[in-house]
């Protein structure tokens, strides 16, 4: 049970974060405050569920793979924070409490950290789907589902691509 509300939290957060990345100011600021700090609230409870990998983190042998995941939970972490911070700084509508004024270098951070941050989630999240889209593929390789399967993760990773260069960050 914990490992499937673990997956329905990481889903939601994955979808919460896509969602806010396509912010337009159209939108409005108040509902991608609010949902930034849902996504805040599921950041910390992902990371509660996931208590025993910090306990784990002293425990045994680096690897390569280990030290990569490790190394990418970090930055991931780390960048999180960052936007959380400059999220509180540049907000009047959810944070009107804030003592911060709103400047433009706390909206780049934010922009830039979002970026980023999406960035380091692909990893984290490669890491973590590794072996089950290595069963599937093995599953499925010679057939219509594993070229389609083939030429739509080649399509997305091109499309990440393109976006990443196009928004110049």
């Amino acid at each position: 049970m914990k490992r499937k509300m673990k997956i329905l939290i990481d889903i939601v957060m994955y979808f919460i974060f896509i969602y806010l990345m396509s912010y337009r100011a159209g939108r409005g600021l108040l509902l991608h405050g609010v949902l930034g700090c849902i996504l805040f609230g599921l950041f910390l409870l992902h990371h509660i569920l996931n208590l025993t990998w910090y306990r784990g983190i002293l425990k045994g042998g680096y690897s390569f793979t280990r030290a990569a995941l490790f190394f990418t939970d970090f930055l991931l972490l780390a960048d999180m924070a960052v936007m959380m911070i400059s999220s509180v700084q540049m907000s009047g509508d959810v944070f009107a409490f804030s003592p911060f004024v709103a400047t433009q270098s706390a909206r780049n951070l934010h922009v830039c950290g979002t970026a980023w941050g999406f960035v380091w989630m692909a990893f984290h999240l490669g890491f973590h789907t590794h072996g089950f889209f290595r069963r599937l593929y093995r599953k499925t390789k010679d057939t219509f589902f594993g070229y389609t399967y083939v030429f739509l993760f080649l399509l997305v990773w091109a499309a990440g691509i393109r976006c990443f260069m196009v928004s110049e960050i």
